[in-house]
């Protein structure tokens, strides 16, 4: 299987699925439907993929205004002042 293309870009959309062409000899018509098909749908899910914004990391600043460590609280078996 190959895709012919006569500019030197890539073929994208409808067109890249027109300009199909098999190595194969005695393709029947279900095949090629098959395998257009399939074809259309890995680069529809491909193109839909691209158009997703990744998602924006914490930067520096807001990772430094972050609370240090849990508030403390006192209590039995927790932490005390040290006034006894």
């Amino acid at each position: 299987m190959t895709i012919a293309s006569n500019s030197d870009a890539a073929p994208t959309g409808e067109n890249s699925l027109a300009q199909l062409g098999f190595v194969t000899r005695r393709v029947t018509p279900t095949e090629v439907s098959a395998v257009s098909a399939l074809l259309h749908g890995l680069l529809q899910e491909e193109s839909d993929s691209l158009r997703v914004s990744p998602a924006r990391a914490q930067d520096a600043w807001r990772l430094s205004q972050r609370d240090v460590r849990a508030p403390l609280t006192p209590g039995a078996g927790r932490w005390r002042s040290f006034s006894g």
